[in-house]
């Protein structure tokens, strides 16, 4: 029983060195811009459902616009997700509308390209 213990506190302590490094890492570089590509597949993994993308663009900086369906558990993990990979993410005009049997998530991602 105490080497099981043992053994799973041991997994717990590498997870969570693993994600020091990560951050300390991180830290000593600038964050990640997240691509459309990543974008999908982290949708996609949340089971959440893209109802809307609209790309607009211009001198210093880019926007995307996006109205998912889903749980809100769902984003949370989405955005979770998202930041434990350290992508860049500035959020404005995000709404949040209940539907029926799901959420309406409205919002915009603003991506500058010279992020210092």
């Amino acid at each position: 029983m105490q080497i099981a213990i043992y053994e799973e506190k041991k997994t717990t302590i590498k997870l969570l060195q693993s994600k020091i490094e990560r951050y300390q890492s991180a830290k000593n570089s600038s964050l990640t811009l997240l691509t459309e590509l990543e974008f999908a597949k982290a949708i996609k993994r949340n089971q959440l459902h893209l109802t809307s993308f609209k790309y607009e663009k211009n001198e210093s900086s880019s926007y995307w616009h996006i109205e998912l369906q889903g749980q809100f558990i769902n984003f949370m993990q989405f955005i979770s997700e998202l930041n434990d990979n350290f992508y860049y993410l500035d959020f404005q005009n995000f709404i949040i509308d209940k539907q029926d049997t799901y959420l309406l998530i409205k919002f915009s991602i603003l991506i500058k390209r010279d992020i210092k």
